[in-house]
């Protein structure tokens, strides 16, 4: 008999949603093992345009109310209406998987928990911390937080998301530490005619450097370091064009300044914004950059590095188990002259482009497979059930 297993997923759960921890619910679910033979997956979530049937999922239900920006109030018609749902619904499911510690998913699963329910956290300094209006209303961070604990199990992404989860009061023994993992079958080194075909489709000469960014475009994951990276020299702005994907209209400020800081040291910017497939960003690059201020565990990272790109990146949460400088990438400290040196000998080393994409995808393969991921969690609800 099948696990029969929700996955509740309040912005979706899809390779082509920019929302880090549905990304990587899609990719387990979806990897193709006979641990996936013995689960039947529900997704549920809060978007009304996503009746179509994604990989990964076996049915879909959706609560809606939580397209677009969202408000206080959308948040709390979400956390209402998902617990009513839940409370129609529950016998249907053996185990119930929440994505983020956050009042969408908790306050619903929670609330009166009746089945076995793992909560998985997925943001340094996010999921635990009280952001935002309805977050901090009438001590409603510290009740998630004392429901958070009542929950079977805890998944942390991270060493770093285990030592907070602690740290606030969570018990060490409820949680285990599980990365994302990567569909290594749909994000692979890309043959020569497809990074061809990625340049043309995205306008990048053939000739040119490509250095890839995947993600939203906001001060957290720091682009702008990058672009001062590239203009701090007539070398690197000659042979370096930065690519971007994801969206654009989370901190619109942001992206302005970006815009305008690149024009100004004539920087070669191409900013994608929403793309539907980020391998052609990932296909047409020689290098793949993530330099945020702070992460949970970077999917884009994950599959950069499964594409066989070396990795540039700054020290957060995820990123420092996933890269070994000189290993499998550069890490530097988080500024636009430490970029920069990566950057010159990334440019004067192909061999040592090479020597890392390489190191990288051993790692992927080796450590953050998502059939390997899916195995330990298969193991994690059979724990909790038994």
């Amino acid at each position: 008999m099948s696990l029969r297993i929700l996955v509740w997923a309040p912005r979706g759960s899809s390779y082509d949603v920019y929302w880090g921890p549905g990304s990587a619910a899609s990719a387990l679910y979806a990897a193709r093992c006979p641990e996936r033979d013995g689960l039947r997956t529900t997704l549920l979530d809060g978007l009304s345009d996503s009746a179509r049937l994604r990989p990964g999922w076996d049915e879909h239900e959706s609560i809606g109310c939580l397209e677009g920006s969202v408000s206080a109030r959308a948040q709390a018609q979400f956390v209402v209406r998902g617990m009513r749902w839940f409370r129609s619904n529950f016998l249907r499911f053996d185990v119930a998987h929440g994505l983020t510690g956050f009042d969408l998913t908790v306050r619903p699963l929670l609330q009166r928990r009746r089945i076995p329910t793992v909560i998985k956290l997925a943001g340094e300094g996010s999921d635990l911390v009280s952001k935002g209006r309805f977050a901090k209303l009438g001590g409603l961070a510290a009740s998630r937080i004392a429901l958070l604990d009542s929950a079977d199990a805890v998944i942390a992404t991270s060493e770093r998301l285990r030592s907070e989860a602690i740290s606030v009061g969570l018990q060490a023994a409820r949680i285990a530490v599980i990365p994302n993992g990567v569909d290594q079958v749909r994000f692979r080194p890309p043959e020569v005619w497809e990074v061809k075909a990625a340049r043309e489709r995205l306008g990048v000469p053939q000739n040119r450097l490509v250095l890839a960014f995947v993600g939203a475009v906001v001060s957290r994951k720091r682009p702008h370091l990058l672009v001062d990276a590239i203009g701090s020299s007539d070398e690197l702005r000659s042979r370096w064009t930065l690519v971007a994907a994801g969206p654009l209209d989370r901190d619109p400020e942001y992206v302005r300044h970006l815009q305008a800081s690149a024009a100004q040291h004539n920087v070669d910017l191409v900013l994608n914004g929403y793309i539907d497939d980020v391998r052609t960003v990932l296909h047409a690059a020689d290098l793949y950059s993530l330099p945020s201020r702070a992460e949970g565990f970077p999917n884009s990272l994950l599959e950069a590095m499964a594409c066989g790109l070396p990795a540039l990146v700054t020290p957060a949460s995820g990123i420092e188990d996933i890269v070994r400088n000189r290993v499998n990438g550069w890490m530097v400290s988080p500024d636009a002259l430490s970029i920069a040196a990566a950057l010159e000998e990334c440019s004067s080393r192909p061999d040592l482009r090479a020597t890392y994409g390489s190191a990288g995808l051993e790692t992927i393969g080796e450590r953050y497979s998502a059939v390997a991921m899916l195995k330990r969690h298969s193991d994690l609800f059979d724990a909790i059930r038994s």
